[in-house]
């Protein structure tokens, strides 16, 4: 949820300071008073079985047509407020976090005209008439509801193409290391977007571009890498010029694309005879050191260490 609506719904429900939207699955009355304990309010629809459901809703919900489009009942039970609210189906929701009886707890929105073979269309399709859409009145519970409850959707969405997890992973712990560190990158994504342009955060291309900045980080900034001069001097980075790996050159013992173990070979092998062979050369370089380092073999990290004892 956005950092401006969840100040403006602290405002108008200061007992709680985040608010949650949970779909049936999860959502009951035992599961909102221990969010309440952490402040967290919550909205949410539930199921005819959910624990700590009064049976005068659950009555209403199996009549399904005692309620006019709109119409809704609502139960206290400890600190949570039950309701019935008929749509074009009576929904069961749970709240700690919204109110339903007041004037300004409506909000108008433009609802769609519902298909004639929908549940309750002798209820809905009178309040339409001849209009395929509508400006109508819905609790405000109800459309925050509707715009943030496909939220873990969302995050699966973004997640899709920039994960870290690796299937066929047999310990328990690895996938749920994975899921906290995906977590953590959607989660600083959507905050980087929110200081972008107009323009730039609707684009397709910023989710990629976003990750592409965070790996240059993680491996030009390392808490263990003690850099002799400022951090922002030493990055790795694409040049156009391709020489060898200056590390792998100097210490050809500890590094896989030094000299001693090259990995492109020229010519065939005659009379048992080892084929000449040439060091393998890359594009990166550091841009403090102006000079070729391997990445993937730990040299940038291993020269700069080096660079940092000698100085």
């Amino acid at each position: 949820m956005p950092i401006e609506l969840c100040r403006e719904l602290r405002l108008k429900h200061p007992h709680t300071k985040y608010v949650v939207f949970l779909d049936n699955l999860f959502l009951n009355v035992s599961v909102a008073h221990a969010l309440l304990k952490f402040d967290i309010g919550c909205m949410g629809t539930t199921r005819k079985n959910a624990e700590g459901l009064p049976s005068d809703l659950l009555e209403a919900k199996a009549a399904n047509r005692v309620l006019q489009w709109n119409q809704r009942v609502a139960l206290v039970i400890g600190r949570t407020l039950c309701f019935l609210w008929q749509d074009n189906n009576a929904v069961l929701g749970i709240i700690t976090a919204f109110s339903l009886h007041r004037e300004e707890d409506q909000v108008i929105v433009n609802r769609r005209r519902p298909k004639p073979t929908s549940t309750n269309a002798s209820i809905v399709l009178p309040i339409f008439g001849e209009d395929s859409r509508k400006e109508l009145a819905i609790p405000h519970a109800i459309d925050a509801y509707n715009h943030w409850m496909n939220g873990v959707d969302r995050f699966n969405q973004l997640r899709k193409d920039f994960s870290c997890h690796r299937p066929n992973e047999e310990r328990y712990w690895r996938p749920m290391l994975w899921w906290l560190f995906d977590v953590c990158a959607i989660n600083s994504f959507l905050i980087w977007r929110q200081f972008r342009s107009a323009k730039e955060a609707d684009s397709c291309r910023q989710h990629g571009i976003f990750q592409d900045s965070l790996i240059d980080a993680l491996l030009a900034i390392d808490p263990k890498l003690p850099i002799y001069d400022s951090p922002s001097n030493h990055v790795p980075t694409l040049i156009e010029k391709r020489l060898s790996y200056a590390y792998g050159v100097k210490y050809p013992g500890e590094c896989l694309m030094g000299s001693d173990k090259p990995r492109h070979v020229l010519g065939e092998v005659k009379n048992e005879a080892r084929p000449k062979r040439r060091t393998r050369t890359t594009r990166m370089a550091c841009t403090g050191c102006k000079l070729h380092l391997c990445i993937d073999r730990d040299c940038f990290r291993k020269w700069h260490v080096l660079l940092h004892r000698n100085n």
